[in-house]
């Protein structure tokens, strides 16, 4: 009396069929599992990440930015999301795009070093060397310890000819 069984399966159940797929190395059968979550559920948000990440993994950029934006589509306001979206852009060298979505993030999650960090590395490829040197120091100030990061700020002091600041930086290294 308890009804017929959906042999289909819920969104969730493809999820993690998926999550086991990928996690085996199979990532054709996982993402052939997202999508059918997605299919079910479009606003399922796992299964839109692991597409998403599915597909820039593959180097398939413009699929994975338009997943990205349906999952912004789903959750507008939500900063990780936002965030996925900006590293998105950022993977494939658009910048300008990345930068406008980090700079949006930056007021509400200022303590992010993440965030900074990443936001100083698109300003140093958009040939903005002293917003990322700003970026940058912002990532030491959350994170004094970060030896990446001083050595690329010291790196960027370095290639704009500021090496009085450059040494004081490799010093601390």
């Amino acid at each position: 009396g308890v009804g017929d069984m959906n042999s289909e399966g819920d969104a969730y159940q493809h999820y993690w069929i998926g999550i086991a797929f990928q996690e085996k190395g199979m990532e054709a059968n996982a993402l052939d599992q997202y999508q059918r979550a997605v299919k079910i559920d479009p606003a399922h948000e796992e299964a839109l990440r692991g597409l998403a990440g599915i597909y820039a993994a593959r180097g398939r950029d413009d699929d994975a930015i338009e997943v990205g934006r349906q999952l912004l589509g789903y959750y507008p306001d939500r900063d990780d999301v936002r965030l996925i979206v900006a590293d998105l852009f950022l993977k494939k060298t658009e910048y300008r795009r990345a930068i406008a979505f980090y700079e949006d993030l930056v007021p509400r999650r200022g303590d992010w070093a993440a965030l900074h960090g990443r936001l100083a590395y698109a300003y140093l490829m958009s040939d903005a060397p002293t917003k990322a040197e700003a970026a940058y120091r912002r990532v030491l100030e959350l994170k004094p310890d970060s030896l990446l990061v001083r050595h690329q700020l010291a790196q960027v002091y370095q290639s704009h000819g500021s090496n009085a600041e450059a040494l004081r930086e490799y010093r601390t290294l």
